[in-house]
């Protein structure tokens, strides 16, 4: 089976489960498991700012390791840490993410950012910008995913996850 990123699971679901198995065994410190993801695993890491996840009460703190950040839910009040690690060089600019962070402290979450001097994607110090493309392709201008469902621009414009993709 050939996958593509446009049909991966909602991780984020999965991880939470996942953390609730855990938390539930005697062996394992339940307040301080952590969730973390990269790339894709880190665009799904950033989905527990939205109020959809705001409640879970699984993790003690997230890390998201080169999200995207170009399509994000409106970020809700959260009880945990978040720390977003990005490269400075990454062919899903920091700009995005940047702005994902304004509106994250805005809401008064506990969130940190690290930015990565002359790394890549893959955190890479290679000196070169990879060639993929971003998710929406639009890092000045992030679709904002509202409770209701409905997709926008940072300007207003409507979107939708097909147009985005």
């Amino acid at each position: 089976m050939k996958f593509h990123k446009t049909n991966f699971p909602n991780a984020v679901s999965i991880g939470l489960e996942l953390g609730k198995i855990l938390s539930r065994d005697k062996r394992i410190n339940a307040s301080k498991v952590f969730y973390t993801g990269f790339s894709y695993g880190a665009g799904q890491v950033l989905k527990l700012q939205g109020e959809y996840y705001s409640k879970q009460k699984v993790f003690k703190a997230v890390v998201a390791a080169e999200p995207g950040c170009n399509a994000n839910s409106i970020p809700a009040k959260v009880n945990f840490s978040t720390l977003i690690i990005k490269g400075e060089e990454s062919h899903y600019y920091p700009v995005a993410c940047e702005t994902y962070l304004k509106m994250i402290n805005k809401v008064q979450n506990k969130v940190e950012y690290a930015l990565i001097p002359k790394a890549d994607h893959y955190f890479s110090l290679n000196g070169r910008i990879g060639s993929g493309k971003a998710f929406n392709g639009c890092s000045d201008n992030i679709i904002l995913i509202y409770p209701d469902g409905t997709w926008r621009h940072m300007d207003g414009t409507l979107s939708s996850r097909k147009e985005a993709i």
